[in-house]
């Protein structure tokens, strides 16, 4: 079978000439079922490598909270997954706070992720929200240092998300000189004549003789 095949090749994980060929057997979904415990490093040394996958499933990962926390980790330096499905297993507490630290800070492109059986936590609710805004707000474009994003493109963004109150929130603290912008673009205030009871104008004062 195709995975028995590959347990003799990860056998030698050095010697492997391909990361994107450890994952060719499972197109075209990039299932990884029933893995071992060197399986599951090598598929985590592949995503710490960045290479050029879209979505994994790791159904068949440890149940234990090290390999979730383990692949919280190797997302920091992944910037090509966008979906992540680590199965039927729990996501505990120290697992769901690995995997928010890294989305907060170091991943912006993970759009999707799947986990059952977690418990409520403020983490997954901002899990949640970093998800949101890598899918539909482009934080990878305006956070990542390699893409330089410009003043116009932080405005883009921040119009588009108009209708969003706690996205734009979280964008402008993130870059309040924004604020100061919106400030030096607004149109004056419309100073309106004075006038009296009557709506008219009022007169000018008579000049003393």
């Amino acid at each position: 079978s195709r995975m028995n095949q590959l347990e003799e090749v990860v056998a030698d994980t050095e010697s492997f000439p391909s990361a994107n060929a450890f994952f060719a057997a499972f197109q075209p979904q990039y299932k990884l079922k029933k893995l071992s415990t060197k399986q599951t490093a090598y598929a985590l040394q592949m995503l710490r490598k960045n290479i050029a996958l879209d979505r994994l499933c790791v159904s068949g990962i440890e149940k234990d909270e090290a390999s979730h926390i383990a692949f919280a980790v190797a997302l920091a330096t992944n910037t090509h997954l966008l979906e992540l499905d680590i199965g039927q297993f729990p996501l505990k507490s120290k697992a769901a706070k690995a995997f928010h630290s890294v989305l907060d800070s170091k991943n912006y492109t993970l759009e999707k992720f799947y986990f059952t059986g977690a418990h409520r936590c403020q983490s997954l609710d901002e899990i949640n929200f970093f998800l949101k805004l890598n899918k539909y707000f482009d934080r990878k474009l305006l956070f990542d240092p390699e893409q330089h994003a410009t003043q116009e493109e932080w405005v883009n963004v921040i119009v588009r998300a108009k209708d969003e109150v706690f996205v734009l929130f979280y964008y402008l603290s993130k870059n309040p000189s924004l604020l100061a912008l919106a400030a030096k673009n607004s149109p004056p205030p419309y100073n309106t004549p004075s006038s009296n009871q009557s709506g008219q104008p009022a007169s000018k004062k008579a000049k003393l003789s």
